[in-house]
């Protein structure tokens, strides 16, 4: 192993970082476990947690795809409809919206529901679908930018596995 100082090192020793480089013919499959052989035989410190920074990665893919899941889940109205809050539908309330905004009269036609009838959206309930959705957007991103931040901050492969969506 060829030490060499570097201010992101994997390993510490007498306060200095170090990378350790395989100058020895090791196969690759064995670098990881030969270069911590000889950091711990020769005085060298673990700087960096390989096995907590491994989980934070999956947990944070985790996150975020409960995070999707939850962004196209869809919402209730007040009315009891379940919108879809799919792209194509957030897509579709956001123009709908334009368009109010440009012409208080607006009424979207010819809405298809999930259960496939159809129904003319008014100006109150397109106002009221644009803000719901609009809000819920802004909760889980909200929501999965805190959990990343707690999953960064974790120091335990036990803290990582208890942050949950």
């Amino acid at each position: 192993m060829n030490p060499v100082q570097n201010d992101n090192g994997l390993y510490e020793k007498d306060g200095i970082n170090y990378r350790l480089l395989n100058d020895e013919g090791i196969p690759p499959e064995e670098v990881v476990a030969a270069r911590e052989a000889y950091a711990l035989a020769n005085g060298y410190t673990l700087t960096i947690d390989r096995k907590l920074e491994r989980k934070k990665r999956h947990k944070i893919t985790e996150i975020r795809l409960a995070a999707k899941a939850d962004l196209l889940g869809g919402i209730e109205l007040a009315s009891g409809f379940m919108l879809p809050t799919d792209v194509e539908t957030r897509q579709a309330i956001t123009d709908a919206k334009a368009e109010l905004d440009e012409d208080p009269a607006y009424v979207l036609e010819d809405w298809q529901k999930p259960d496939g009838t159809f129904i003319d959206v008014t100006p109150a309930q397109i106002t009221m679908a644009y803000t719901k959705i609009r809000l819920h957007t802004k909760a889980v991103r909200l929501k999965l930018r805190t959990l990343v931040s707690q999953i960064m901050a974790a120091t335990t492969v036990e803290d990582v596995q208890n942050i949950v969506w």
